[in-house]
């Protein structure tokens, strides 16, 4: 077989989603314990390994001819797999503890500092890349899309809302998640970050909404970065508006 577009075999394939899966639950605990880079860095290769597999399985996103070449729509899972890939990594530039640590080792507090504030400056990265494929994915109006906006209006609203007014909605959707992208990689203005936060969780309660918490709970834990790490990022910005006293201790 060919399971994970890696030549394995069935039961291989299994026994490694088997490990991989028992060490996601076990990371998950010690995380929030003590999240150090033997918990973190292993879950940043998994979700490595997770977007490769499906970009060789071309099980990417496939805009249409009129879009993207195939080959470069195969890769769309780096770019919507971007924020979780991110999340461990930026994790362990981040964790508070590091600061006493650091001071355990003899290590000053500006070195700290200039830890995390990489792992800011890394962050913008993935939000916009996951921003900007699904915008891309968004204007394509795929029918996934469109058919999770149909569902969840009728089970959340209440709205039968017919697919030609899905479609300019999708439309839009699109575009604003496009300009956010770029916003967020240009301009430190808290407001873009607060919206992607938002939109990002609200598409992640989305796969909820239309499918039931029952079955699709884990979508919604899946995607939990998409709206994480947009608000660890306002929350940054809106500190450093709130330190323009002494800049230069924080900005990077």
């Amino acid at each position: 077989g060919d399971v994970g577009g890696g030549g394995w075999s069935e039961t291989a394939a299994l026994a490694v989603q088997q490990v991989s899966g028992w060490y996601a639950v076990v990371a998950a605990r010690l995380v929030l314990i003590r999240p150090s880079g033997w918990v973190l860095w292993p879950l940043f290769l998994l979700q490595l390994s997770i977007a490769g597999a499906m970009c060789r399985m071309h099980l990417g996103f496939q805009p249409g001819p009129n879009w993207l070449a195939p080959q470069i729509a195969s890769l769309f899972p780096w770019a919507t797999h971007s924020a979780r890939i991110a999340a461990p990594l930026v994790l362990w530039l981040l964790d508070p503890r590091a600061l006493t640590r650091a001071e355990r080792l003899g290590e000053s507090y500006h070195t700290f500092l200039s830890k995390a504030k990489t792992g800011m400056n890394i962050l913008r990265g993935p939000i916009a890349l996951m921003f900007l494929a699904h915008g891309i994915e968004a204007l394509s109006h795929h029918p996934v899309f469109i058919d999770l906006i149909i569902v969840s209006a009728r089970i959340g609203l209440g709205w039968n809302m017919p697919e030609h007014v899905a479609e300019p909605l999708l439309t839009a959707i699109g575009m604003v998640d496009i300009v956010v992208a770029g916003l967020c990689l240009i301009r430190r203005w808290p407001a873009v970050a607060w919206y992607m936060a938002f939109w990002g969780g609200v598409t992640a309660a989305s796969r909820v909404i239309a499918g039931g918490w029952e079955f699709h709970w884990h979508e919604l834990a899946i995607r939990s970065p998409h709206a994480g790490l947009p608000l660890v990022l306002a929350l940054y910005w809106m500190l450093l508006k709130s330190t323009k006293s002494n800049p230069r201790e924080i900005l990077p």
